[in-house]
């Protein structure tokens, strides 16, 4: 009986992502698939820098691989524990990244 459970399990998760790709009236606009490795994509890509919000103790930095880059098809994004000097001079004991699609895609909302 535990067997036919996973199995009807299954086949439901296999058809419900099937239809999930497959929307009709739906038109993807924007994808990034990160097909090549190194750092994210600029034409795609921007990102945030410094200490951004909310007074956090990392700093957002621009272009480091060790904090944004694209291995394998993943983009990864990596916060680190290190002493890091900004270049205004700024100090921070963390560093991470923060990428976003500002300026280079924007769609509100809505079927295409």
């Amino acid at each position: 009986m535990k067997q036919w459970g996973m199995a009807a399990t299954a086949v439901l998760v296999v058809l419900m992502t099937v239809a999930a790709q497959t929307r009709e009236g739906w038109t993807l606009v924007w994808a990034d698939e990160f097909d090549r490795d190194g750092l994210p994509d600029p034409a795609k890509w921007t990102y945030e820098k410094g200490f951004v919000r909310n007074k956090e103790a990392q700093y957002y930095t621009v272009s480091r691989a060790e904090n944004a880059r694209v291995e394998s098809g993943r983009l990864i994004i990596e916060g680190r524990k290190e002493a890091y000097t900004a270049p205004d001079g700024k100090t921070a004991s963390y560093t991470a990244a923060s990428v976003t699609t500002d300026g280079t895609f924007a769609l509100t909302y809505g079927r295409v």
